[in-house]
């Protein structure tokens, strides 16, 4: 029984970890897509 807590437990620690990485890479893209749409207006 703790063995599945254990595993339960690792499981919702490593979800937190993958959705913090989706969230900060979807946060760079957006800085990225912005950084690209000042650039194009800078040039005209």
């Amino acid at each position: 029984m703790d063995n599945e807590f254990d595993q339960s437990k690792e499981s919702r620690i490593q979800r937190k970890r993958t959705s913090l990485v989706a969230s900060l890479v979807a946060s760079l893209q957006k800085d990225e897509h912005i950084e690209a749409k000042k650039n194009e207006q800078e040039k005209t």
